[in-house]
């Protein structure tokens, strides 16, 4: 998760955190559970926010090693 804006009125890292527990409880939900990995991983989200907007972003691992530009940072 990449913020800009709202300085002193969000957290990254909690917001970033709820966001990993929502797509946790989707995936169990939905009978396969998953983990947060940073090597390796099947899929990376990505959220970025600019004061009140938010761009959202999904890649799969075919996609990342296919468009090797393609990383979150």
């Amino acid at each position: 998760m990449h913020r800009r804006g709202f300085k002193g009125r969000l957290s990254s890292h909690d917001e970033a955190r709820f966001l990993d527990e929502i797509v946790l409880q989707a995936l169990e939900q939905a009978g396969t559970p998953g983990t947060i990995a940073f090597q390796d991983p099947d899929a990376i989200v990505v959220v970025e926010t600019v004061g009140q907007w938010c761009g959202l972003s999904y890649w799969t691992r075919e996609e990342l090693q296919r468009y090797p530009f393609l990383r979150a940072d």
